[in-house]
């Protein structure tokens, strides 16, 4: 099932490739997310050179950001006060360096070597699904 789904993720990129300002994208996906960051708290820094231009879909991005923003706000944030994200974005001949730190409370050690496998969650009775960082990991 994992697989087929990868297939059809990848398949579906390939339809909207095109080429994008980075942060100009950034921003407006970020908009998009203002009032569940409002709502928890959390303020949100990007670092972005206005030049970076990438040939891709821009959902893949979305899809990226997203699931971060979300498993800080879900996981990391849960018992602390101080919410805050800082997104830098850099380019490195043609690949985007993302480097995402919130304030959180970090992960466990127990965890650390599972995040990333499809269906791994600490919240399954919350209702993830645990799909989050594996799709993160696939990009």
């Amino acid at each position: 099932m994992v697989s087929n789904f990868k297939l059809v993720a990848v398949d579906q990129s390939n339809k909207n490739l095109r080429l994008y300002k980075v942060k100009i994208y950034t921003n407006k996906l970020l908009s998009s997310l203002q009032s569940v960051l409002k709502e928890k708290q959390c303020t949100l820094s990007l670092i972005c050179a206005d030049d970076i231009t990438l040939w891709g879909d821009p959902s893949v991005l979305t899809q990226i950001i997203t699931n971060l923003v979300m498993n800080s706000i879900i996981h990391g944030f849960e018992s602390s006060n101080t919410r805050n994200i800082t997104i830098e974005m850099t380019s490195s001949g043609q690949f985007l360096l993302l480097n995402y730190i919130d304030s959180g409370s970090g992960i466990k050690d127990e965890d650390r070597e599972k995040i990333f496998e499809p269906f791994f969650t600490t919240k399954r009775n919350k209702g993830n699904s645990g799909l989050g960082m594996h799709i993160v990991s696939t990009w």
